[in-house]
């Protein structure tokens, strides 16, 4: 099909879209130039969001635009956040992943393995990945383990990095010159927000072991 233009910036939040969702899916499939995508407040679940999914990854992924993508409060659980990491990474050695800078996922049920399966995503080389917004994602310290992958990802960038706790307290932890041996590979991912999720003791011992560079054991493995 012939390649069309589309607006640079498409914001349809709240807009009951899932309705036309399959239009929507198709439009985006035949056009690079949309460079943001907000379906924030829309009851996507899993089955629409795998269908946008499928309808970016057909794009030619060397010239899309699509740099931000605003999900927050779409119905999307671990499933639908499976479809959105692999977007992050190549879909095969021959396309390029796609230039996404900022995803909010807020106020979604992500589960532990879907927190795992962005970590995994996020801590591929060529991820652009540098803003994800997890607020109220219902994590715990069940999610401890992909927790850990996340924070270690954000350490081996040797940059500072800002994570919001559920008591609106911030922490924040300079990870230049620490003296921590870096990861051989290295993330763009420079801000994590965990605003509302219930982080207890385990998941700050998970948070305190990464910035101290030591090594953690999910005891619920």
């Amino acid at each position: 099909a012939d390649r069309m233009y589309l607006a640079k910036k498409i914001h349809l939040r709240c807009t009951n879209i899932k309705r036309g969702i399959t239009s929507l899916a198709s439009l985006l499939s035949r056009s690079n130039s949309t460079e943001v995508l907000d379906l924030s407040l829309n009851e996507l679940g899993n089955e629409g969001i795998t269908e946008l999914c499928d309808a970016i990854s057909s794009q030619c992924r060397e010239q899309s635009s699509l740099h931000s993508i605003f999900l927050r409060r779409c119905q999307i659980s671990c499933q639908g956040v499976m479809s959105i990491a692999s977007l992050l990474v190549p879909s095969n050695s021959v396309w390029a992943p796609l230039p996404i800078k900022t995803l909010d996922l807020s106020r979604n049920e992500i589960g532990s393995d879907g927190v795992t399966a962005l970590a995994k995503a996020i801590s591929w080389n060529g991820c652009s990945l540098q803003a994800l917004d997890l607020s109220r994602c219902n994590i715990t310290a069940e999610r401890s383990r992909g927790l850990h992958r996340l924070f270690s990802v954000l350490l081996s960038n040797a940059r500072d990095a800002v994570i919001a706790s559920a008591n609106r307290d911030c922490v924040y932890a300079s990870v230049v010159d620490s003296g921590v041996q870096l990861a051989e590979h290295t993330s763009n991912l420079v801000s994590l927000r965990l605003n509302g999720n219930d982080l207890r003791s385990d998941c700050f011992n998970v948070i305190a072991a990464c910035i101290a560079g030591d090594s953690f054991t999910d005891d619920n493995s």
